[in-house]
């Protein structure tokens, strides 16, 4: 256990967490802020694996993250 540290958690589940916990389709969230955000920017408060912020991302919109 000395090994673990607040930054291992993250580094160990990141690339199943959308499988053991998932959020449905981000589709229809992603097409929501689309037309919110329009030209951007957009903030995402606790972005987690990107699930949202990827694909808004990929649609053009300029996303930060805290």
């Amino acid at each position: 256990m000395n090994d673990y540290d607040a930054s291992t958690y993250g580094d160990g589940v990141a690339d199943v967490y959308d499988d053991w916990y998932p959020g449905g389709d981000p589709g229809p969230i992603v097409e929501r802020l689309l037309a919110v955000a329009g030209d951007g920017p957009a903030l995402e408060l606790g972005i987690g694996t990107g699930r949202i912020a990827v694909p808004l991302a990929a649609e053009g919109v300029p996303v930060h993250h805290r």
